[in-house]
């Protein structure tokens, strides 16, 4: 996923999802596709996987977390 192509208010909508459900509604909505690796993560991973920013070193507990916040760094 490109998140390079989304539109300030396709990140603002994406922000204000809270649920699994808001979020894949979102995607749909919006005709976004996951790549394989990110489905794989989002289906159930491992207690191996980590999500953490590159950029900030943060690290998340869940994928869906660390996919807003690398939206974030888009509007900075």
């Amino acid at each position: 996923m490109d998140f390079k192509k989304l539109s300030k208010e396709q990140i603002e909508e994406a922000s204000l999802c809270k649920t699994n459900e808001e979020r894949m509604a979102f995607l749909s909505k919006n005709k976004i596709q996951l790549s394989d690796e990110m489905l794989d993560k989002i289906s159930g991973g491992n207690d191996d996987d980590e999500y953490y920013c590159p950029t900030c070193k943060i690290r998340f507990d869940n994928f869906w977390d660390s996919v807003l916040h690398d939206l974030k760094h888009l509007t900075i």
